[in-house]
């Protein structure tokens, strides 16, 4: 019966760290960005194909 405690325990544990973690990325959202500002190339699409050079 003590492992079992034990183990209820563990996963309450776990379930309050989960539900801390999610609630943080609610409360403020983290911002992404699709492409990093630092790119000077852009490949459209369907438009060229990249190959290895050689």
């Amino acid at each position: 019966m003590k492992s079992n405690s034990v183990t209820n325990l563990l996963l309450a544990v776990i379930a309050v760290l989960l539900a801390v973690i999610a609630v943080g990325t609610l409360r403020a959202p983290v911002p992404v960005m699709a492409q990093t500002p630092d790119v000077d190339y852009f490949f459209e699409p369907g438009t060229y194909m990249v190959r290895a050079p050689g």
